[in-house]
């Protein structure tokens, strides 16, 4: 009977603790600000990603690829954001520049599975204030196979935002892989 007794205490002086913990978290991140902050930043990558979702439920189409891509750009925050199959461009979304050559810079992703960073390939387009400097192009997949390519365009490379547009490519892929069903 004791036991059970110790046993109670303890277990309700851990719910107090771990209580207490809890609310100075929250009193604290009210005070800096950094937990609204992060709250508004991962209700947005989720709402973006929940509104695009939508769209490519109905596969690799140039109607689901220009609905997803106009909330993704915001998403990965690059200027220019363009979705190819495996044999033309389904959506430029941004600048007007650049968008011919976006399948011939996909061709090595396309024919493979990596990611691909292009600096010195892009054409010039002659405009000196140009955000489109690098291309980073990740294969889209469906059932293993290379199905498109996604492919933003930035000022500059960073190893940020090759991660990021890889996970947006295979959520993308999931995505499609679920259309097939």
């Amino acid at each position: 009977m004791l036991v059970t007794s110790v046993d109670a205490l303890l277990a309700a002086a851990s719910a107090l603790i771990v209580g207490a913990a809890g609310w100075s978290l929250c009193a604290m991140r009210q005070r800096t600000g950094r937990g609204a902050l992060a709250d508004e930043a991962t209700f947005a990558a989720l709402h973006t990603v929940s509104v695009a979702s939508t769209s490519l439920r109905a596969g690799l189409t140039e109607d689901s690829a220009r609905k997803a891509v106009r909330h993704l750009r915001d998403l990965l925050g690059v200027p220019v954001l363009a979705v190819t199959d495996t044999e033309r461009l389904l959506v430029w979304e941004g600048g007007i520049a650049h968008s011919d050559s976006t399948l011939r810079l996909a061709g090595p992703v396309l024919a493979g599975t990596r990611p691909r960073v292009i600096v010195r390939e892009l054409d010039p387009c002659g405009d000196p204030h140009c955000q489109v400097r690098v291309a980073l192009i990740a294969p889209l997949t469906i059932d293993g196979k290379v199905a498109g390519a996604l492919a933003a365009y930035a000022d500059r490379a960073r190893f940020q935002r090759l991660r990021i547009l890889g996970e947006v490519a295979r959520w993308m892929s999931g995505q499609l892989e679920l259309a097939e069903l």
